[in-house]
């Protein structure tokens, strides 16, 4: 039982990461059309980086195997 656990949890970190790539490739995005645009860019460095926590990726919460 503990393996299936474990797998599951490693799931449901993985669609948190595809999660978070997909607000990454969303806000790169943004920030192309407002460079061609000529406007200031809608995210910075800090928010690029609050991703690990909105979305829970950072080291801590890496699934590690209980069994």
């Amino acid at each position: 039982m503990p393996e299936i656990i474990y797998e599951l949890d490693i799931l449901e970190f993985k669609a948190r990461l595809l999660r978070a790539e997909i607000d990454l490739q969303a806000m790169i995005a943004e920030n192309k059309q407002r460079e061609l645009l000529g406007q200031s860019m809608a995210y910075t460095g800090d928010d690029f980086i609050n991703l690990i926590s909105v979305h829970g990726i950072d080291a801590y919460n890496v699934p590690c195997y209980r069994g």
